[in-house]
């Protein structure tokens, strides 16, 4: 709705410009020119903000300055404001020429001619210094707006992305699936989801620290994130579990590169600080699951969660993507 009312903000005044502009330069009004100038830099930079495409930004705190947004708002309340004086300019310009008109059509006197000929010439004057501060605000006005659309496109990206490891958050991992499920249902793809768990992560904080704790995550996420060679969308679920999500990617391949990645992880020399301190093992349980026709997001996120945990109840450091539903064993410790 919010984006709405933006988008048709935006395009009244888009119409306003051109309609009053236009019937300016048809009636011989000012200077077309600079008219048209200034039409053609006001409709560019308003029709070149996608206003609706904007994300809502956080409630600031005490003390914090506003969110992208609602400078954004200001912005265009200040671009209407402008277009609001200038129509209100030309309105008045246009009352002052009828005026002039008429007096010119009832003068004999050369005298009082010279009179009127002079007060059209401060109106026009008036009217073209109006235009062209119009102009200027209009295009200072398109650059701040510029300015506050690419912070908010970088307040939305930070805001998918988990501070820790550096990979989609869980607000991706829930907006990226239901996209990829709608894409790949609409095209007949594959889609293939696997989740991961880190084998007794608990242990590794309790005996290292929640320091060293962090870093393994942010290893292990990198080690998803670059093992699965672009063909996987990388997420931390939650805690130490994390999302690969595979659009258009088959089953038997989307296990291949789940199964390389086990063992990427399982042989891999896991050290910490400076000195290499040997972490020691570190592997990961997975559950993979295919989306299947019909079904619903809750139901697949649960298959690929219950073959997870059947992973962890097998013993844990392996892939299970089998392909019946499985009841998911109860959860406990990993």
């Amino acid at each position: 709705m919010r984006a709405a009312l933006l988008r048709g903000l935006e395009l009244a005044a888009v119409l306003a410009i051109l309609g009053f502009a236009g019937l300016q330069i048809w009636f011989g009004l000012g200077d077309p020119v600079r008219d048209a100038i200034a039409v053609a830099g006001a409709c560019v930079g308003l029709i070149g903000v996608a206003v609706g495409e904007l994300a809502a930004a956080s409630v600031p705190g005490a003390g914090e300055p506003p969110p992208p947004e609602a400078l954004l708002k200001d912005a265009m309340d200040r671009v209407l404001s402008g277009v609001r004086s200038y129509l209100e300019e030309s309105l008045i310009y246009g009352s002052d020429l009828e005026g002039i008109d008429a007096g010119l059509a009832a003068v004999t006197d050369p005298a009082r001619a010279r009179e009127a000929i002079t007060a059209l010439r401060l109106a026009n004057r008036r009217m073209n210094e109006k235009s062209s501060r119009t102009a200027q605000e209009l295009e200072a006005a398109r650059q701040e707006i510029t300015s506050l659309r690419e912070t908010v496109v970088e307040v939305e990206r930070l805001a998918l992305i988990d501070p820790l490891t550096q990979v989609g958050n869980r607000r991706f991992f829930d907006r990226t699936l239901r996209t990829d499920m709608a894409n790949c249902v609409a095209s007949g793809a594959d889609l293939c989801l696997a989740l991961a768990d880190i084998d007794r992560f608990k242990l590794v904080n309790d005996k290292f620290g929640h320091v060293v704790g962090d870093h393994l995550l942010a290893s292990f996420a990198e080690t998803l994130a670059k093992g699965s060679k672009g063909r996987a969308k990388t997420a931390r679920y939650g805690g130490e579990e994390f999302a690969l999500l595979f659009p258009g990617v088959s089953f038997p391949e989307a296990r291949r590169i789940v199964e390389n990645l086990r063992q990427d992880l399982e042989n891999r020399r896991w050290v910490i600080g400076q000195g290499e301190k040997a972490l020691g093992a570190v592997t990961a349980s997975f559950g993979l699951a295919k989306l299947a026709p019909g079904e619903s997001l809750e139901s697949f996120v649960h298959r690929a969660d219950a073959r997870m945990m059947r992973a962890k109840s097998l013993g844990r450091n392996r892939v299970v993507a089998e392909d019946g539903a499985i009841n998911p064993p109860a959860r406990k410790a990993s």
